[in-house]
């Protein structure tokens, strides 16, 4: 029968088909690669065994034709799978990711699919080829478990660990961070952290022959300090402790154990001998004396005779000064810790003692500490630069009027630089030696190789640091050469920056027996040069390096 023979499809089919979506597996776990199959649309069971058609339509016979697998699939997939490859025939595969991994996890998901096919000639009947003009929809569901399952490996950052690294892995903040799925299994790092309690700075008290310490913590609910004292309401009162000997003491709350220790021997009775020296404080922050390390310790002035001097900006606020008087100094080191010790107040009985950075324009505070008549304040802080310039101000509390003296204990160099030694070898000076009045002499120098070698440095804690560049600038400057000769001796030639000259003996020692002895000798002197320099710090106080460097003839006549 001709394909043009009826035009219009059948209105039903029937089949015993039960097409159904089928998986290797029921469970997908993340990561996974899985595949899904259209089953039953092909074979003996998708025959078409009854249809209805309309009446301008030629029925094929019973048998004559059956369903193929599916032409096109329409999958609809839960939002952890995904397509690979081809998305819309009988076979999908696809990948989970890890989006419902992150915890222990069960569920149930369902895969649909929407499907259309066709129909093709059994076989069964010779000669009938009409069967394209039949087709047919299915829809089919597919439920599948999903789970993973957690593994939580704790990490525990304390004060004294802030970090921790795993593997090539560092942990610095609390979290949970997956580390590895395998399969349903995942692995995470459960990082915890417990920030530790505020402790302030240390406070010495001096007493005759001992001292005590003390410092306050904040919170100090289930925080416990060890090492001898009291600890009451948040503050901590050490025991006395003999003077000479350094203190150690250790805040725990929980797993954490925050140490505070110094060895701040007591100090005698201040010794003012040296006081305002080498400058007195500044009445204003432009008028701040530089004084390094070796002048910084032991300095000793009062607030008596300061006016208030309140910075012009500030990028925090400071208190109002009253009567304040203003310092600077560079330190060594990142961090740094000061000692300042009150005494014979006359008017009030409290210092107060501020560290700012910046420059006059714009200062920001970055730590205070206080003490009363008698008393010793410590001032640390870190996260400072080395070389850089920084202010120190002095003020007394309700216009008290004390005198206070400064220890240094760490982070600034309190030595004197080592004497600096330049060696030279291979040069002289090249000329007679033995000369006869009115003789004629001509001298030239051979340079030498120098080296320079210092020694360490002296005195204090042992520590130099250069000053700051503002203290000796690097200007333009020059060596200059000069030669010197024997008062007995004149020159005739130019004596400045030249390695040659001629000299002749004084003619008025003719005719008279003597036997003179004298030298011959260079030096050269560095010259600044006019121009662009940078001007030194006149109120600057440091001890810096000097080298000599001369060579010596010595003439026999």
């Amino acid at each position: 029968m001709p394909d043009s023979v009826g035009s219009q499809a059948p209105t039903y089919i029937a089949t015993d088909c039960a097409p159904e979506i089928t998986g290797v597996v029921n469970t997908v776990c993340a990561g996974g690669v899985y595949t899904f199959k259209i089953e039953d649309l092909s074979g003996t069971s998708c025959v078409i065994n009854a249809w209805n058609v309309i009446s301008s339509y030629c029925a094929p016979p019973g048998g004559a034709c059956k369903l193929l697998d599916s032409v096109e699939v329409t999958w609809t997939l839960p939002p952890f799978l995904h397509p690979i490859g081809d998305d819309n025939g009988p076979v999908l595969k696809v990948w989970a990711d890890s989006s419902f991994a992150t915890n222990d996890t069960l569920f149930s998901a369902v895969i649909r699919a929407d499907i259309f096919t066709i129909a093709t000639p059994t076989g069964l009947i010779d000669g009938f080829c009409g069967c394209a003009n039949f087709s047919k929809q299915y829809e089919s569901e597919f439920w599948i478990d999903a789970y993973s399952t957690v593994a939580k490996i704790p990490l525990t950052l304390s004060c004294l660990q802030p970090c921790v690294t795993v593997g090539s892995v560092t942990y610095c903040d609390p979290g949970e961070y997956i580390i590895a799925i395998n399969g349903c299994q995942v692995y995470k790092h459960i990082v915890t952290k417990t920030d530790p309690p505020l402790v302030s700075s240390p406070v010495i008290q001096q007493n005759d022959d001992s001292y005590t310490v003390s410092f306050s913590v904040s919170p100090s609910n289930g925080t416990v300090v060890t090492g001898g004292g009291s600890f009451q309401n948040g503050t901590f009162t050490s025991l006395p402790i003999a003077c000479g000997q350094p203190y150690a003491f250790n805040v725990i709350t929980g797993s954490c154990t925050q140490t505070v220790s110094g060895s701040a021997a007591c100090y005698l009775p201040p010794d003012c001998n040296n006081f305002n020296i080498p400058a007195p404080p500044g009445d204003s922050c432009h008028q701040a004396p530089l004084l390094c390390g070796n002048f910084l310790e032991g300095y000793c002035s009062t607030t008596a005779g300061l006016l208030p001097d309140q910075p012009a900006y500030l990028t925090s606020p400071l208190p109002d000064f009253e009567n304040n008087g203003w310092l600077r100094f560079s330190p060594c080191e990142d961090s740094i810790s000061i000692d300042f010790q009150v005494f014979d107040c006359q008017v009030g009985n409290e210092l107060g003692f501020f560290l700012l950075s910046g420059d006059c324009d714009t200062l920001t505070p970055l730590a205070f500490t206080s003490a009363t008549d008698g008393n010793i304040a410590n001032l640390s802080v870190g996260g400072l630069n080395p070389g850089e310039v920084y202010y120190l101000v002095v003020d007394g509390f309700y216009g008290s009027e004390c005198k206070f003296q400064v220890h240094v204990v760490s982070g600034i160099g309190t030595a004197s630089p080592g004497l600096s030694t330049c060696t030279c070898t291979d040069g002289y000076i090249d000329g007679p030696g033995d000369l006869c009045p009115a003789d004629i002499a001509v001298y030239t120098l051979i340079l030498p190789s120098c080296d320079i070698t210092s020694d360490p440095p002296f005195g204090g804690n042992g520590i130099y640091c250069p000053p700051p560049p503002s203290v000796c600038p690097a200007g333009q400057d020059s060596l200059v050469l000069h030669w010197v000769i024997p008062p007995f001796m004149n020159f005739l030639s130019d004596s400045i920056n030249v390695l040659q000259i001629t000299t002749q003996v004084d003619s008025a020692f003719l005719g008279q027996d003597t036997l003179l002895n004298g030298t011959v000798s260079v030096y050269w002197e560095v010259v600044d040069l006019p121009g662009d320099t940078i001007a030194p710090d006149t109120n600057a106080f440091a001890h810096v390096k000097v080298l000599p460097v001369t060579a010596i003839l010595t003439l026999k006549m």
